[in-house]
């Protein structure tokens, strides 16, 4: 009688253990975070990166052929109106028929590649020309210097800038396709890699009406320059010669919906995401627009009243969902 009774203690046992793990497979669950969709404006962005200049106030150049006698300025000096930036033999007249027994005058640039008649050219410039004072047309600082003494120039070449110490700005060089969308007073978030995420406004100030070829990661690609003037004296807070990321606001998407990325799950038919429906999940086929930095726009398949699941890599389709506590629960 007791070896029945034992043996049916371990059948019930059995039934029991049998009944509840299929129980429990019908119920099994995930914990996930949970989110509902909230209307939002989204600004529409373009990006580029700079540096943190002084304010350009003039480029300083030589009106005819030339040669550097004395530079009297060094980078970063605070000059006047009326100060000396350099002194230099201009070939007048009477250099240049002195010079043309020896050289073509119109190929002396090309001489200054080979040493020795570098130094034959120099020596008859500086016997038969006088040299002349340069002087600043306003106050700045020097933040661009380009020759030395002896140095060839003409009215090509930037000699040296000068800059408004008191103001600063960025220069981007904007690529040509998206030069149209951008306008004068836009306004423009600036991230210095050196502070993190901390951000800063600005404007668009300027646009120049040029387009230049310049050489950036993908190769040679042609580029409008754009000077963005921070709204706010930065000096306190980051240093000329930071690089900047700025994101010039061209236009804002008012009241859309916007799906994080990581919500966002693709199979043949289509982008999906999983809704939050009588504790279950449900797989819900989405129709999406425009690509934001955070997210994309949501154009059909789930509203504003929809809760979104947060998935964690284990959620299937009628999985029934615990919602995962949060500090930041809506």
């Amino acid at each position: 009688m007791k070896k029945y009774l034992l043996l049916f203690s371990v059948t019930l046992v059995l039934v029991v253990t049998i009944v509840m793990s299929g129980f429990a497979m019908q119920n099994d669950s995930s914990e996930a975070e949970v989110f509902a969709l909230r209307p939002e404006d989204v600004e529409n962005t373009v990006v580029s990166s700079g540096r943190l200049e002084y304010s350009s106030v003039y480029s300083v150049k030589s009106d005819s052929m030339s040669m550097i006698n004395t530079v009297e300025v060094n980078m970063g000096d605070e000059v006047k109106k009326g100060d000396i930036l350099y002194t230099a033999f201009k070939l007048d007249k009477k250099a240049e028929e002195e010079l043309l027994k020896y050289y073509d005058i119109k190929n002396i640039a090309a001489y200054i590649t080979d040493s020795s008649l570098k130094t034959d050219i120099v020596a008859q410039i500086r016997e038969n020309a006088v040299a002349e004072n340069v002087i600043s047309k306003g106050d700045g600082i020097v933040t661009e210097l380009n020759i030395s003494p002896d140095d060839f120039t003409d009215s090509n070449i930037t000699v040296m800038k000068l800059s408004k110490k008191t103001e600063l700005e960025i220069p981007l060089n904007i690529n040509e396709s998206y030069i149209s969308k951008i306008k004068k007073g836009q306004r423009v978030n600036i991230r210095f890699t050196a502070l993190g995420d901390r951000v800063f406004t600005g404007r668009v100030s300027e646009l120049s009406d040029t387009a230049t070829l310049t050489s950036g990661l993908g190769g040679k690609e042609t580029t409008v320059k754009v000077i963005v003037v921070p709204d706010i004296d930065l000096k306190a807070s980051v240093r000329v010669g930071y690089s900047a990321e700025c994101s010039i606001v061209t236009s804002v998407d008012r009241n859309t919906l916007v799906m994080p990325y990581e919500c966002i799950l693709s199979d043949d038919r289509g982008d999906y995401v999983y809704t939050l429906k009588d504790s279950k999940a449900k797989k819900t086929y989405i129709k999406t627009g425009n690509e934001y930095k955070t997210g994309m726009q949501i154009t059909g398949g789930v509203s504003e009243k929809d809760l979104i699941i947060k998935d964690n890599g284990t959620i299937t389709d009628g999985m029934k969902i615990k919602i995962k506590k949060s500090g930041s629960d809506e």
